[in-house]
């Protein structure tokens, strides 16, 4: 599954408005539309009051678009807009157009009515920061975000938690900590990486109407393996293990033998059908307990790593394998180097 970074989405976007004429308030009522129905489906386990954060960009557009939803529904709302509405696109006026329409008030935020609102809240909407922040948050947004984190409610975030870098997935100065975040067209990349895949939380991808085959025009970038992407073809009933492919892996040293058996089991795990794990004589006791079906060779060693001597012998028995992994738990040595080279210049 591509994975679209803060340049991509914004380049999606672009294209989906300037070059397919989808209008942005069209974009945003759909997105408004899929952050109201995870909200409902989320408060038909805890109920309780909905408090909303909105940011003065698009993604407080949303918020705003998903609190009107939920009036409409009867849910008990409650709305601070943070940092002011300056910067509100035309259609997040729109949005907060039909939130008054349906009776809703937007308060300015303010520390003692927020903790107030959240004290009997039962979810908390995040829409204040949306895939766009790359500077530390600071000021009443990081005053904001903390009230979150510290309110006992559910969060929901829209696109992803307010204060996650969307291409790193660093906390820029604090971070929104979501029980689910909806993210729109595709997954970020700050979804799975460094902290960002912890605060997410269930990533949950929706469609707001941008044609998947928009991305191709996104430059080529980060991509993350799903189940459905894993086809992995079916073994006939009379073939052996050397048929799946053979490696060799040259790996540990004294000290450093868990790598070999995790590489082993990784190899075995991935489909690899004859795998061969050379370590030095020394750590082979424990390599060979840590086997599961794997075959263990001890090569000569001296102080615990690979000698001279290993090479020749570490070489023979790569030359009828499909694979070779040099270095898990190896030391950098000149036999090793030696060996490295040894094998980058054999057939």
């Amino acid at each position: 599954m591509q994975l679209q970074t803060r340049a991509d989405a914004r380049d999606t976007d672009r294209f989906a408005i300037n070059a397919l004429g989808i209008p942005n308030s069209r974009l945003m009522r759909r997105a408004a539309r899929a952050l109201a129905e995870s909200a409902m489906e989320l408060l038909s386990a805890s109920g309780g009051r909905v408090c909303v954060f909105c940011g003065g960009g698009n993604n407080g557009g949303d918020g705003l678009g998903a609190a009107a939803q939920l009036l409409r529904h009867g849910f008990d709302v409650r709305l601070f807009l943070v940092g002011g509405g300056e910067r509100m696109s035309d259609a997040a006026h729109s949005c907060a157009a039909r939130f008054f329409d349906y009776g809703g008030v937007i308060e300015p935020f303010s520390q003692a009515a927020a903790r107030d609102a959240l004290a009997d809240c039962g979810l908390v909407i995040d829409a204040i920061f949306g895939v766009g922040l790359s500077r530390e948050v600071s000021g009443e947004y990081k005053t904001a975000i903390e009230l979150i984190t510290a309110s006992p409610a559910r969060v929901l975030s829209a696109d992803i938690p307010s204060g996650i870098d969307a291409d790193t997935g660093a906390i820029l100065g604090c971070a929104v900590r979501a029980d689910v975040t909806l993210t729109f067209t595709a997954p970020k990349p700050g979804h799975f990486l460094s902290f960002g895949c912890e605060y997410s939380g269930d990533v949950r991808v929706r469609g707001i109407g941008i044609p998947s085959g928009a991305l191709v025009f996104c430059e080529p970038g980060v991509f993350t393996v799903t189940h459905e992407d894993i086809c992995l073809p079916k073994r006939k009933r009379h073939t052996h293990k050397g048929d799946y492919g053979k490696l060799v892996i040259l790996a540990g040293s004294r000290g450093y033998s868990g790598a070999p058996v995790l590489a082993a089991r990784a190899a075995s795990a991935a489909g690899a059908g004859l795998v061969r794990r050379c370590v030095p004589v020394d750590i082979y006791g424990i390599a060979a307990a840590g086997c599961r079906g794997e075959i263990v060779h001890p090569l000569p060693c001296a102080d615990g790593s690979l000698s001279p001597d290993a090479a020749a012998e570490a070489l023979a028995l790569t030359s009828s394998a499909d694979a070779l992994l040099i270095g898990p738990g190896m030391r950098v040595t000149e036999t090793t180097r030696r060996l490295v080279l040894s094998a980058l210049d054999s057939p």
